[in-house]
């Protein structure tokens, strides 16, 4: 049932339940229970509606400086979804700690930064992509202090909330 009629129908019921609490209290909980089942009922389908797509990615392993790594997302559009591209943002950030006296502040500074734009072909639906980026030479392995390096890939559905999330990467020298 659409949440519109949901919550229409749950709204006389609620009025009901304050005028009939006072006089039958257990006529009055139980539509008072009913309509707040209701009304969750609803907001659950509203926000699950929200979710656009589906994503799991494979193939996260320790790579080496020099080297490739290569990850598998796979994307199940929901809901009439339509994916429009895939991003990849591999980065690289190395924290400093500075001391001031006993003052002490953090300096962050990007070592290394490479997006990638893969356009989603329509009929693949549901399909996958395959995401590539070659750790240059050069650069600090994840084991070196305050390094920290990490993998965010992005799925854009046009009239829908993009799907992001960040993955740490270990590198390895």
């Amino acid at each position: 049932m659409p949440a519109p009629v949901v919550l229409a129908a749950a709204t006389p019921s609620v009025v009901l339940c304050g005028a009939t609490a006072p006089y039958q209290p257990l006529a009055g909980g139980i539509l008072g229970v009913w309509t707040l089942w209701m009304v969750y009922t609803a907001l659950r389908a509203a926000i699950a509606g929200l979710t656009s797509v589906q994503v799991s990615v494979d193939g996260l392993q320790p790579v080496r400086i020099g080297r490739g790594t290569a990850v598998r997302v796979n994307i199940t559009p929901r809901h009439g979804c339509l994916v429009t591209d895939v991003r990849s943002v591999l980065l690289c950030e190395r924290t400093h700690v500075r001391m001031v006296g006993t003052d002490r502040s953090y300096d962050t500074i990007t070592e290394h930064r490479e997006e990638l734009r893969l356009p989603y072909a329509e009929g693949s639906l549901p399909g996958h992509v395959l995401i590539s980026h070659i750790i240059p030479g050069g650069r600090p392995a994840s084991e070196e202090s305050g390094t920290q390096w990490s993998l965010t890939i992005t799925v854009r559905c046009s009239g829908r909330p993009d799907w992001a999330q960040t993955f740490p990467l270990t590198v390895v020298p």
